[in-house]
Order: structure tokens, then C-alpha cells, then sequence
């Protein structure tokens, strides 16, 4: 048998090159490769104002929950209004409704034992309520905090410069 052929059923053969088939070989495993980790893309919640946010995440899979869905009830209101002008205070305790309206915001109903509507977002544990014009003369505005499955609030409304603390507690 002499180098590079040998001998099989009285035929001849050349006998192939392992340099050749160890570079096809990698090149294969490669390719292959590079198929599977494009293929390895992650599912997840990609929306940075979901509470499950996974920055990880390649592809939305519709999973994301949104905190201000977890607030969507009513709640059992204590606190003081205390009028900046006369310095004059007033217990309150009443009840107000939250509702659901979008990924980050709310409505709230009879915020300060009143019959207006109140728009407010949630994010972070922070309650914010912007400034909103309510009957022609008064704004409100206010922010609070939310722990668990309370909301410890403090707003103004400007026209008869009434502050607010309450605590709110999800019935």
C-alpha cells in the first residue's frame, strides 16, 4: 500500500484528506450554530411600565401585568381636609371607587367625597393625580404613596384652598 491510496475489493482508492473533512466538519457545526442562536430568541413582558418587565426579553409574548390593575376596586377613605384659608379641619371618611382605564392610569370616583371624576396614573408604587380643572373654578392635584393594598394620599384642590391626607384601605 503506498501513501495517500489503498487497496479495497481490487479497486483503487484514493484516500481522502482529513484536513478536507475536519474544515467541512467545522464549517457544518458552525452554520448550525449560528442557526440555533438565532433561533434563540426569549419571550417575555417587554413594556418598561409593567411590573413583570423582562429587559431580557426579545419577543412581547403578551404576558406584562400593569400595577395599576391591582387597584381596580373600592376603598374605605379616612383622613382631614383642612381649609388653608379659615384653618379650619374636617375629618373625612368616606369611600371612593378606583377603575381601571389603561396600563398606567385610573379613574377615581368621589376622590374627596365629591361627585367628580378624577383621572390619576400608577407607577412605581407612586400614585399621581396631575392637575385637573374640576366645575369650571376648582383644580385638584396630589400624589400618594401606595403600599400593599393601601394609599396613603395628599392633595389640593386650589379654588377653596383645601388640603387632603388620607389613607385609602382596598375593601
Amino acid at each position: 500500500m503506498s501513501s495517500g491510496f489503498f487497496i479495497l475489493s481490487k479497486s483503487i482508492y484514493r484516500n481522502p484528506n482529513p484536513h478536507k473533512i475536519m474544515n467541512r466538519n467545522i464549517s457544518i457545526l458552525c452554520i448550525l450554530g449560528i442557526l440555533s442562536l438565532s433561533a434563540c430568541k426569549k419571550d417575555g413582558c417587554t413594556n418598561m411600565d409593567a411590573i413583570n418587565y423582562d429587559k431580557e426579553a426579545d419577543y412581547d409574548d403578551g404576558s406584562c401585568n400593569f400595577q395599576a390593575a391591582n387597584f381596580v376596586g373600592t376603598y374605605n377613605v379616612t383622613g382631614t381636609k383642612v381649609d388653608l384659608t379659615f384653618e379650619d379641619t374636617t375629618i373625612q371618611n368616606y369611600q371612593f371607587i378606583i377603575s381601571y382605564v389603561s396600563e398606567t392610569n385610573v379613574s377615581i370616583s368621589n376622590l374627596g367625597n365629591t361627585s367628580n371624576v378624577f383621572t390619576a396614573s400608577i407607577k412605581n408604587n407612586q400614585l399621581t393625580l396631575p392637575s385637573q380643572d374640576k366645575n369650571v373654578v376648582e383644580t385638584w392635584s396630589g400624589t400618594g404613596v401606595i403600599s400593599g393594598s393601601t394609599i396613603n394620599l395628599q392633595y389640593l384642590e386650589s379654588f377653596h384652598d383645601d388640603f387632603y391626607n388620607e389613607v385609602a384601605v382596598k375593601q
